[in-house]
């Protein structure tokens, strides 16, 4: 919940507050970032020496000193990044949750290497859709789709990328997924953007609403480029 505000206060642009919040939830590379970025020097924490990142995955009594250590200390984002070099992946995602740490890319690819076994990715399916969720809330809208496809909730996936707002990705994910209500999810979102200055746009939203048999969507959209001529080109 504090980082979900701080990262709120941020967008907003209440930069000071953001940085106090990213702080407090324990994401002191974050708000040194956001300090860094906004010249505010009085909010820039001192060099602090690295933490050891050599860390002997079969020691666990020490790593597990290290980690209380660190969470004692309200370095969270440290603490995960301390059971990362461990190899203590699924709880440094543990630990990255209960204390609403952003989830890094290398922690996804660690837990989810590409290439695993059928047997394995049942395993983790459970938890691969936890990852993906929290990915989704925390704004890494391409990780998640990537999780989501590997998932196989298509449905999801194509969600992420249009929160993205990345018109190639939805464009060849929708070609490449050849499923009705991806088409008309990826019509929806090109129907929102400036498909009357683009010629290849049209083409797609009348492409994907055709293979949807999305008779009312065409018509709908037909009718939309008969009014944009009226109004804007007088073109009776």
């Amino acid at each position: 919940m504090v980082f979900r505000s701080a990262v709120y206060f941020e967008k907003k642009g209440l930069v000071e507050k953001a940085i106090i919040l990213y702080r407090k939830a324990g994401a002191n590379k974050k708000s040194v970032d956001l300090a860094t970025k906004a010249n505010l020097k009085n909010y820039i924490l001192p060099d602090e020496p690295e933490e050891d990142d050599n860390a002997n995955p079969d020691d666990i009594t020490s790593i597990n000193n290290k980690v209380s250590s660190l969470i004692d200390a309200g370095k969270y984002d440290r603490a995960v990044a301390f059971l990362i070099s461990a190899k203590q992946f699924e709880k440094a995602l543990g630990l990255g949750l209960q204390y609403n740490i952003p989830i890094s890319d290398e922690l996804t690819k660690k837990l989810f290497p590409d290439g695993m076994p059928p047997e394995e990715m049942q395993k983790k399916s459970e938890l691969m859709k936890s990852v993906a969720d929290k990915l989704r809330k925390q704004g890494s809208f391409d990780l998640a789709s990537n999780l989501f496809v590997r998932l196989g909730d298509k449905v999801k996936a194509m969600k992420c990328l249009i929160e993205l707002a990345d018109q190639e990705k939805i464009i060849t994910f929708a070609v490449n997924a050849r499923t009705p209500e991806i088409y008309v999810l990826a019509d929806n979102f090109l129907q929102t953007a400036d498909w009357h200055k683009n010629s290849e746009l049209v083409k797609h939203i009348m492409n994907f609403n055709n293979k949807a048999k999305a008779h009312e969507n065409l018509a709908g959209f037909f009718e939309a480029c008969s009014l944009l001529e009226i109004d804007e080109y007088r073109n009776y």
